[in-house]
């Protein structure tokens, strides 16, 4: 191995340099010769001191490339290479070309491979010659350490462990893009028009990230150079080589540039310029401003006619309201469509004066019109509304009731009364039903009338006026508005309560009820309450083990009274007399409420103490009062009372014409024939007769009938001739005259009859057979007379009536031979009743133009009563037409 020595300056030893490998090794001269001392000799004398220079210098350059990118230098060698300390291997690194200031050096350094990335602190820019230099001998030594006092000297080396030559001014590349050309305009419309332009081809390593397009406009004749950050900017993806661009008209003038932007580096294309040849946006003529109130004014414009490029331009143009503050400059209040020509300004100051301009405006360009100047009007106090003589309370439903709706002044102008009724006022649980003023001429003062849709609270609510446009609004005609919403809750009607209680029945002169005879209580309410279902009221008895009984309610719906009763049973006793036990009344399933207003009542009440008075003992008989009088057991008692008394001045017909329900009873009507009836809950035929029989004896106030003009009688009552002549319902009178009416009748139904059995004949004989066959024979003769109906009964009853259904055609002349006899008036079925002592057999006759047709009637039992005018099972009984 051949080995040379040199002295440098950079160390006080020697460098030993392997001439094979070109390895240097820093050491003292007697450590690193010691071995081969009179080699060293030998060479050291023969060896110039530049032969080692000369020897790199016939090395090949290792740098393949370079390129720079702002900053960065990235170097490309023929070989991999591996370095040691980057601190000092920058040293070796000479970069020159980029600044004034000289050559520099790099601030760090990286290796992968084959390449190195060296930092600058300075980028180099397009256009510059930038070199870069690496002279091995510049790397410092490493710090000394014990085992390398002087350092290490650890220049660039491949990975074989050779050194990397020097070298000298190597060529760097800028990576810049290229500039884009054929900067063209088309396609001018409105306010736009089409910019186009050509890519360059990109170099090797040259990344385009963006395109931007720059754009610059002038005044006509201002002659200025285009200023590119005035206007616009538009940044694009890379490759982008259009765009359509906002443009103004009227003689401006907009310049273009198109910059290709990379990480570091951006080309501008040349300059482009387009000049528009319309005119310009042309500003609002006679501005004006009226109707001022202290927070708005009406403003009111005039559209000029303008160049082509504005119609086509559409909603690209739009016209714009400026108000001009103190210091002189202009905001924008409003923005409008184009064709806009008025605008109410809202939201100012009373008493303020204002100055408006309307322009219209296109992209950057405003064409103001001609300012106008507009004082609002003085404050004023607000309007307000409030209500007066409110009642506290309303009355239910349907129960209208007013009040007065009063403003703050009597200000002018039109202020509708539907606008009142319909739109501002507003009710809850009732309706606004009208509103007129109190006074004419006026719209100060209103009367309002509310109905309520319920017994609950009505909330009647006036709203305040948020703006003068809306269908509510209440406005004056200066532009105030209702400021206040006055509101105000009417309770509804108070619930019946119980007022009084009291024990209604007597006793007896031993002031002790017997087996048999009725506890009757009565409550009495604050209005007219009306019942439905059976509620009950207890009652205690004593001693304490005979406990607590219920006495149930029996009449008075409709009335202010309520009465209930309880029947002394075995084994009922108190000695100290019946007691009503504190707020006992119960519903039990049914209601109580106001007559009035539906509200339901209040159940609360007192008690009664045990009264001696009222002493029960179910071992004493029923009181002496009770006396037989013919087929009805009249009970001179307060109930027995009280039922007559609510059914005062019924007729029996109108309460025969109930139960075929071709009328209605009230409820205290139905409720006082049951109790005086079969008290069945339930009003029925056993009710009907009994009060018809009540009317009879005259022991009851029954008003007057049709068939009589003075008190009711037997004989109006209870006549025997059936009361309709025809199934349409007429009436005959009775007599001759009536008879030959019938007669004529009869006839007259019996010859339509008998053509309609002849048009069915024919009918049916065209229909079965198509040929032309003989004459139909002619239709039998019909059997014009009269058919029965029989009614089956239980072996052993006693009837007292029976309600049938009759229906068939023309059923005429119905008689029920010993009987009474009752029938309905409506059409269709009709309704019969046949009272009397009724026995199997016939009970009613009826003529039909044709017995032959029996089959055709039909009758139906629906009730039967007894003798006690209980309802009997109507299915023990059958009843059947004959003839």
């Amino acid at each position: 191995m051949a080995v040379i020595a040199r002295q440098t300056p950079k160390q006080e030893g020697y460098t030993m340099m392997n001439l094979i490998g070109q390895r240097t090794t820093p050491d003292g001269l007697a450590r690193l010769a010691r071995p081969w001392q009179a080699t060293l000799a030998l060479a050291l004398a023969l060896l110039p001191a530049a032969g080692t220079a000369a020897a790199q210098d016939t090395t090949p350059p290792p740098l393949k490339s370079a390129r720079i990118d702002g900053t960065t230098l990235t170097l490309a060698f023929d070989k991999p290479v591996v370095i040691g300390t980057t601190s000092l291997l920058v040293q070796g690194f000479t970069v020159d070309g980029i600044s004034n200031s000289g050559s520099l050096h790099p601030s760090a350094m990286s290796m992968d491979n084959r390449t190195a990335t060296l930092e600058l602190d300075v980028g180099a820019e397009p256009g510059q010659t930038v070199t870069v230099s690496y002279d091995p001998d510049n790397v410092p030594n490493t710090p000394p350490t014990p085992g390398y006092p002087n350092g290490r000297h650890m220049p660039l080396e491949y990975i074989d462990g050779t050194l990397v030559p020097g070298f000298s001014g190597a060529p760097v590349t800028i990576l810049a893009p290229k500039p884009a050309t054929d900067l063209t305009f088309s396609n001018q419309v409105g306010t736009t028009i089409d910019l186009s332009w050509t890519l360059p081809t990109r170099p090797e390593g040259v990344v385009v990230t963006s395109v931007e397009v720059h754009s610059a406009m002038t005044h006509p004749g201002s002659g200025r150079t285009p200023n590119f950050s005035s206007y616009g900017l538009a940044r694009l993806a890379a490759g982008t080589t259009s765009i359509t661009w906002p443009i103004i008209h009227g003689g401006f003038t907009h310049a273009f540039r198109v910059r290709l932007v990379t990480d570091n580096y951006h080309a501008d294309s040349e300059v482009a310029s387009w000049t528009s040849t319309q005119a310009g946006l042309k500003p609002p003529t006679g501005l004006t401003a009226s109707n001022a109130t202290q927070t708005t004014v009406d403003l009111a414009w005039t559209l000029p006619e303008q160049a082509a490029w504005v119609t086509q331009a559409g909603d690209e143009i739009w016209s714009r309201v400026q108000s001009q503050a103190a210091d002189g400059t202009w905001s924008t209040v409003a923005t409008l469509a184009a064709d806009a020509v008025a605008h109410t300004v809202t939201g100012l100051s009373a008493g303020t004066a204002y100055s408006f301009r309307v322009g219209l405006a296109a992209s950057a360009v405003h064409a103001p019109s001609k300012p106008v100047s507009v004082t609002t009007l003085d404050e004023k106090a607000p309007l307000t509304a409030a209500f007066h003589d409110v009642p506290a309370r309303h009355g239910g439903r349907r129960s209208d009731f007013s009040f007065e709706l009063r403003f703050s002044e009597n200000f002018p102008g039109k202020l509708p009364y539907k606008k009142l009724r319909d739109e501002a006022l507003s009710a809850t649980h009732g309706k606004v039903t009208g509103a007129r003023r109190a006074a004419p001429n006026q719209n100060q003062r209103w009367i309002i009338t509310v109905r309520p849709l319920s017994s609950e609270d009505v909330t009647v609510t006036l709203a305040a006026t948020t703006v003068c446009s809306s269908a509510a609004a209440i406005c004056t005609p200066d532009g105030r508005m209702l400021s206040n919403s006055p509101s105000v809750t009417i309770k509804g009607p108070s619930a019946p309560g119980v007022t009084g209680i009291v024990v209604s029945s007597d006793a007896g002169a031993d002031s002790t009820y017997g087996k048999g005879d009725t506890i009757r209580v009565m409550l009495t309410f604050s209005q007219a309450v009306e019942v439905t279902g059976t509620p009950r009221l207890k009652i205690d008895m004593d001693p304490a083990h005979w406990g607590e009984k219920w006495a149930m309610y029996g009449m008075g719906s409709g009335t202010e009274s309520l009465t209930f009763a309880h029947e002394v049973v075995e084994p009922n006793f108190s000695g100290r007399g019946i007691a009503v036990l504190t707020n006992s009344l119960q519903l039990n399933g049914g209601t109580i409420r106001s007559k009035a207003t539906g509200a339901d009542a209040d159940l609360a009440h007192a008690g009664l103490a045990h009264d001696p008075n009222h002493r029960v003992d179910w071992r004493q008989s029923a009181s002496a009062g009770d006396v037989a009088n013919g087929d009805v057991v009249e009970d001179p008692s307060a109930l027995v009372d009280e039922a007559l008394a609510m059914a005062d001045g019924l007729t029996p017909d109108d309460a025969t014409r109930a139960l075929f329900g071709e009328a209605t009873l009230s409820e205290v009507q139905r409720t006082a024939l049951d109790r005086l009836g079969n008290r069945n809950g339930s009003y029925d035929l056993g009710d009907l007769l009994s009060w018809i029989e009540r009317c009879r004896r005259g022991a009851a106030r029954c008003g007057r009938t049709s068939a009589d003009a003075g008190p009711v009688g037997a004989a109006a009552l209870l006549a025997a001739v059936g009361r309709r002549t025809s199934g349409r319902g007429g009436r005959r009178a009775a007599g001759p005259r009536g008879d030959a009416t019938m007669r004529r009748g009869c006839r007259r139904g019996r010859a339509s009859y008998a053509v309609g059995v002849l048009l069915a004949a024919i009918m049916t004989w065209s229909c079965a057979d198509g040929s032309a066959g003989p004459v139909a024979p002619y239709p039998a003769e019909p059997d014009p007379g009269f058919l029965a109906v029989e009614l089956a009964a239980p072996d052993g009853n006693r009837d007292r009536g029976v309600l049938l259904e009759l229906e068939g055609p023309g059923i005429e002349a119905v008689q029920a031979p010993g009987l009474q006899l009752y029938q309905s008036e409506a059409s269709g079925p009709r309704q019969l009743i046949v009272a009397g002592s009724l026995r199997e057999g016939p009970i009613v006759r009826f003529e039909v133009p044709d017995r032959g047709q029996l089959p055709l009637y039909r009758v139906r039992v629906i009730e039967v009563t007894g003798e006690d005018y209980g309802l009997r099972d109507t299915g023990e009984y059958r009843a059947v037409i004959t003839r």
